[in-house]
């Protein structure tokens, strides 16, 4: 795998903030894990972290409409949380955390129920997220 810059990096944690800042550090280490499978398995052709959290529509927390989106980019180690998150990125990425969703590239809130989780299974339930390997 790519080493990645520190530019990845932060764009990951920006990512897992978005997405899992209100998981416990499980959860978030969860959704960090996705973020890695999909780089690692080179899904939809992403060469980076950051291809990967910033690929169209793939995650809400970057959508233009999203209300998180326009936090994302104030973001940075002055935050707290922000530094938390960031140590589980890390704790992920260098390995020191096994992956809990049993390689998933995809997941969802429990309450919501996206129409390409129909006829799927979790690999794993992890806080209020589902994780799912067999989507294409």
């Amino acid at each position: 795998m790519p080493a990645g810059s520190i530019d990845d990096f932060v764009v990951f944690a920006r990512t897992l903030w978005g997405e899992a800042r209100g998981e416990p550090v499980q959860g978030q280490e969860a959704v960090a894990w996705v973020i890695v499978n999909r780089l690692r398995t080179r899904y939809r052709g992403a060469g980076s972290l950051k291809d990967v959290c910033r690929a169209r529509l793939q995650f809400s927390c970057w959508n233009p409409n999203d209300p998180n989106a326009l936090m994302l980019e104030s973001l940075d180690f002055n935050d707290p949380a922000f530094c938390r998150i960031f140590a589980a990125a890390c704790r992920v990425w260098t390995g020191e955390v096994p992956d809990p969703t049993f390689g998933a590239r995809h997941y969802h809130n429990h309450r919501v129920h996206p129409a390409w989780s129909r006829g799927h299974h979790p690999t794993a339930i992890i806080g209020n997220h589902l994780f799912y390997d067999d989507i294409a």
